[in-house]
């Protein structure tokens, strides 16, 4: 098991239900979503999951080894070697399609899934050495949530393509801003460059100095994905009762208001700690994935509702002690 427990933690098992959705949810969109379909677009985003993750352990392993507490990472500690890793996420992509086309045999999605892994591999190959460049990775999801989409009836429909631009500022935020913050202690020594460091975030001698354009730019995106997930309500563009209406509208309205929240404390603590920092970005990415299954009410009925909103941290919960031996994963 604990040859198996350094693959799984080098490849972050423990979020795999988090990309897994990502196509999913894009299905959802259409209505037309089955049971068979949420397993088969599961298969295909367990394969993402894995190149995308293995490619950036790879990629990432000179500015880890770097950070004193990220030695216990595979690659850094030297318990998988980096051959081994090259040879996983070249594996996953090419498999990626294929399961794909075997499935759904929609060359839309196909088409789609490898724009959004082209992406996602651009993403990895300049993580940390080029400021704002998560913009890659959200535009992967964007594509990934499409492909999705496409891969039930061979096109995409409006619906879609909503859900995966509130997807792509929902990764905008949390890999550009939430994800690079929490390294912003050990970045700069293996001259990492992301967006907070390029917009002013300083860590020195344990104090964080966060300048004010960070701060804006913050509020701005996630400002962004909350807009996108409100217009299709305001545009009627998903058919509701009355009750059901409202409960999406009250559960919205308290879902941004802890997003907000949240996101206005971890911009004002001032001493660096990463763990501390861990708990209220983990909440952020939580409370803001939840609004698009939300929105979807009246799309999706009430049990694809639960499943989509909480089948990832189901995932998660009893994954994270089992890889990690710990409540915190080591990201």
């Amino acid at each position: 098991m604990g040859d198996i427990r350094e693959y799984l933690k080098l490849v972050k098992f423990h979020s795999v239900g988090f990309t897994t959705v990502i196509p999913i949810i894009g299905a959802a969109a259409t209505g037309d979503m089955n049971w068979w379909i949420f397993l088969e677009l599961g298969i295909v985003g367990v394969l993402v999951h894995i190149f995308g993750f293995a490619m950036n352990e790879h990629r990432d392993i000179e500015i880890d080894r770097r950070s004193s507490e990220l030695q216990i990472k595979p690659l850094v500690k030297g318990t998988i070697s980096t051959k081994n890793a090259f040879i996983i996420y070249q594996t996953a992509w090419v498999l990626a399609l294929f399961v794909n086309f075997l499935f759904f045999r929609q060359l839309l999605s196909i088409g789609l899934l490898a724009v959004s892994i082209l992406f996602g591999a651009l993403y990895n190959l300049y993580s940390k050495k080029l400021a704002y460049v998560e913009i890659f990775l959200a535009a992967w999801t964007f594509f990934f949530v499409l492909s999705g989409n496409a891969a039930v009836n061979g096109q995409v429909d409006s619906l879609g393509v909503m859900v995966a631009v509130i997807s792509f500022f929902q990764i905008l935020f949390n890999t550009g801003i939430s994800g690079a913050f929490k390294d912003c202690d050990h970045d700069p020594v293996g001259k990492g460059e992301t967006t907070p460091l390029r917009m002013g975030v300083r860590v020195f001698q344990g104090r964080i100095s966060v300048p004010g354009k960070f701060i804006l730019y913050s509020f701005l995106v996630k400002s962004a994905q909350v807009g996108i997930v409100m217009l299709p309500l305001g545009l009627g563009m998903i058919p509701s009762e009355g009750p059901e209406q409202v409960f999406k509208l009250i559960t919205l309205v308290i879902l941004t208001i802890f997003v907000f929240y949240l996101t206005k404390y971890f911009l004002t603590i001032r001493h660096f700690n990463r763990e501390k920092i861990l708990k209220p970005l983990a909440a952020i990415e939580v409370f803001s994935y939840m609004m698009a299954p939300v929105m979807l009410l009246g799309v999706i009925d009430r049990i694809e509702l639960v499943v989509l909103a909480f089948y990832p941290f189901a995932l998660a919960v009893p994954l994270v002690p089992l890889i990690y031996k710990r409540i915190i994963p080591v990201v």
